[in-house]
């Protein structure tokens, strides 16, 4: 499974945007077909996008298109535009049912084939943004191989959630916190390992960013889909791991290591008692650092 400190939204239809893109660190680029394109220029969009997948060189950001909604009419073409090589999966918006997404994977699998390319290997990440489909996140989640990951999106400012569901938005974010903490929970009991969320829509506030993704990783979100390049690099150090953490990590797995030689299970560790469930955090946090060095 890949994981995403930061996915950064990208407008499909502007060359402009799109050829400097890679510059701004993000783990991913999200190129935008739906909100980001206006209705008359979407078919414009998808040759855009199109063109840009097929001269995109390897290396560098993983790319993900996000498509128009399955009740619209640009879903279809959409996906014919965008299936190729270069792109890493898409992101489906408005996701509230399985039949959602065995559509979705329906329409990926055909132009796979098509195009000669492995059947399955175009991911998807539903997009959670209604109250049926936070509702249904662990169903949604398991409906089919390609999911790897999940985007809480139903909890931003003034955004597709805020309406579904009614609340009034704070910076604080209780009125969110269970609708997150929901969506995570069902996200990790359906297998997903790197939940992602967002976004964050105030572009001169960088201690409110900086608090929602702090917040964000308490609960235990691993990654954060943003609108502005700015914020990419706050995004990959809160979701990062620190040169501390990786002292403490190593630390720790050398000092059990010791212990277990001497027949001994637990141990005081740094002011704290440790044990093999520590070991296997401390592993897995080294292995997200290894994860992320470019």
């Amino acid at each position: 499974m890949k994981a995403f400190r930061s996915l950064l939204f990208v407008p499909g239809n502007r060359t402009d945007f799109l050829d400097k893109a890679d510059k701004y660190g993000a783990d991913a680029l999200i190129v935008d077909l739906e909100d980001a394109v206006p209705e008359a220029l979407k078919h414009e969009g998808q040759d855009i996008v199109q063109r840009y997948l097929a001269q995109r060189q390897p290396g560098g950001a993983s790319i993900y298109v996000r498509i128009n909604p399955l009740d619209t009419p640009h879903t279809a073409k959409d996906i014919e535009s965008i299936v190729s090589p270069a792109l890493e999966g898409i992101v489906l918006p408005k996701a509230q049912s399985t039949d959602d997404i065995r559509q979705i994977d329906e329409m990926l699998g055909n132009w796979e084939r098509r195009r000669g390319l492995d059947v399955g290997q175009t991911r998807i990440i539903p997009c959670l943004e209604t109250a049926l489909g936070m509702v249904r996140t662990f169903e949604i989640c398991t409906s089919s191989p390609r999911i790897e990951t999940v985007f809480s999106a139903g909890i931003s400012r003034d955004g597709d959630g805020n309406r579904s569901v009614g609340y009034q938005w704070t910076k604080g974010g209780m009125e969110r916190l269970y609708l997150r903490s929901r969506i995570l929970l069902e996200a990790r009991a359906a297998g997903i390992e790197h939940p992602i969320c967002g976004v964050w829509i105030d572009l001169d506030d960088p201690e409110g960013l900086r608090n929602e993704l702090l917040f964000a990783r308490q609960l235990g979100y691993q990654g954060y889909v943003l609108i502005y390049p700015g914020h990419v690099a706050a995004a990959n150090e809160v979701f990062g791991v620190t040169q501390e953490e990786i002292r403490y990590a190593n630390d720790l797995i050398a000092a059990m290591a010791e212990a277990e030689a001497r027949g001994v299970a637990a141990i005081r560790f740094e002011g704290a008692m440790v044990d093999i469930a520590n070991v296997a955090k401390a592993r897995l946090t080294l292995e997200k650092a290894k994860r992320y060095q470019r």
